[in-house]
């Protein structure tokens, strides 16, 4: 995790081969002094999503960019969902969603704007 001052290595209770965070910080305790000054509560509709994420991963046998998008297309608690969806009446919305394949041949995935109304875009890497 990077804030402007520091950076702390989030090592997830995972397997390696997926990382994944919704926007609190997890390690780093560089953060605003306004961000300390409300506590948990800054963190916990985060955290709830983070939750929903987990879940959704930990239970599949088989994790693949399908079962990704749609955990980030996910509204499982409505109060709290991981896709907010962009009701141009709020400042709260999903700007974007990133998967990030990290392969022999490694490519992003890009949803600019909320996934559930939003394409995701595939960008290759070139050998250059």
């Amino acid at each position: 995790e990077a804030s402007a001052n520091k950076v702390v290595r989030y090592n997830p209770m995972i397997k390696m081969e997926q990382v994944y965070h919704t926007n609190h910080p997890i390690v780093n305790e560089d953060v605003k002094p306004w961000f300390k000054a409300v506590g948990d509560d800054a963190k916990s509709n985060s955290q709830l999503r983070l939750n929903a994420v987990e879940k959704r991963l930990a239970s599949a046998n088989d994790i693949d960019d399908q079962l990704i998008k749609e955990t980030l297309r996910s509204k499982d608690d409505k109060n709290n969902p991981v896709c907010r969806t962009n009701n141009r009446n709020s400042y709260v919305f999903t700007f974007a969603s990133v998967v990030m394949t990290f392969s022999e041949k490694p490519y992003l995935q890009i949803a600019a704007g909320p996934p559930d109304e939003s394409e995701f875009k595939r960008f290759d890497f070139s050998a250059k």
